[in-house]
C-alpha cells in the first residue's frame, strides 16, 4: 500500500444569476493521477509550505497552516488567482498581477524542475496571504487499493472581486464557472467526470444562498474528521463505501 502524499485543494466561489458557482478544472487526458475529471485547484504540499515566513501570512497561528498555504500556491498556480492582500488591504488587480509578473511567477511554480521558493516573490510584492482565512470543508484520504494516493485537505473561498480564474493549460485543459448543481447533472448525465470527493463537496455546497454563506459555515463549524472510503467490486464495476457517503460506484 503506498503512503497518501499530503494535499490540499480550495473549492473557489463566486455568487451568480442562479447562486453560487465554483470554479471546476479539467484535469489533461493524460494526467498520471484523475485524467480527465473535472477538480478543484490544488495539489501536494512542498517543503517551502512550511517555511513562508509568519509575516507573509493572515493567521500564522492557523492549523494545518502549512497546508493551507500549499492551497493558496497551488491555486495561485493553476487558476491564476491570488488569495492575499497588498499592504492598503485589498486583494491584487489584474493590473496588479501584470506589473508583479504573476504569470512568470506562475510559469516558476509549475516548472517541476525549478525549486523555486516563491515566498521570496511574495515578500518582494508585499502580499499577505489569506490562508488562515480559509474554511474547511472537508478532509479525504484515497482509499489504499489505489496506487496513487493523497491525503488532502479541501478549503473553500469567495475569489477576490477584482480578479477571475483561468486554467494553466499545463496540469489541467479546461475551466469553467459553473453551479454545484449544474455540474452535479453533467456528472450524473456522464458528460463530465466528476471523483466522489469532488461529487460529495458539490453537493454540500447545494443548501447555500451565496459563496460568503458557505465560506462562514466552514469557518464557523468544527474541522471536519478524515474520510477513508473502502473500494469494492461488484461484478464488472467498482464501488467505494463509506459511512459517511453511503456507497457510489466510480467505474
Amino acid at each position: 500500500m503506498p503512503p497518501a502524499v499530503n494535499a490540499a485543494t480550495i473549492i473557489l466561489l463566486r455568487d451568480g444569476s442562479d447562486g453560487p458557482e465554483v470554479f471546476m478544472l479539467r484535469r489533461h487526458a493524460g494526467a498520471s493521477f484523475m485524467a480527465g475529471a473535472w477538480v478543484f485547484p490544488g495539489g501536494g504540499l512542498e517543503p517551502t509550505d512550511a517555511t513562508v515566513p509568519t509575516h507573509l501570512v493572515d493567521d500564522p497561528s492557523a492549523a494545518d497552516l502549512a497546508l493551507r498555504i500549499a492551497a493558496v500556491r497551488e491555486t495561485f498556480e493553476e487558476s491564476g488567482v491570488l488569495l492575499g492582500r497588498l499592504p492598503e488591504g485589498r486583494h491584487p488587480s489584474p493590473t496588479d498581477l501584470a506589473e508583479m509578473g504573476a504569470e512568470a511567477a506562475r510559469a516558476r511554480l509549475n516548472d517541476r524542475g525549478d525549486a523555486w521558493d516563491w515566498a521570496e516573490w511574495l515578500d518582494a510584492h508585499d502580499v499577505v496571504l489569506e490562508a488562515g482565512s480559509l474554511g474547511f470543508a472537508s478532509w479525504w484520504i484515497t482509499p489504499e487499493a489505489e496506487p496513487k494516493r493523497f491525503d488532502t485537505r479541501f478549503y473553500v473561498a469567495a475569489v477576490p472581486a477584482e480578479q477571475d480564474a483561468r486554467h494553466d493549460d499545463i496540469e489541467t485543459s479546461d475551466s469553467v464557472w459553473v453551479t454545484p448543481a449544474d455540474a452535479l447533472v453533467a456528472a450524473d448525465r456522464g458528460e463530465a467526470l466528476v471523483v466522489p470527493p469532488t461529487r460529495k463537496n458539490l453537493e454540500a455546497l447545494l443548501p447555500f444562498p451565496s459563496a460568503r454563506a458557505a465560506v462562514d459555515h466552514a469557518r464557523g463549524t468544527p474541522d471536519p474528521d478524515p474520510i477513508l472510503p473502502v473500494v469494492e467490486r461488484r461484478g464488472d464495476e467498482v464501488w467505494v463505501t463509506h459511512p459517511s457517503l453511503g456507497s457510489l460506484r466510480i467505474r
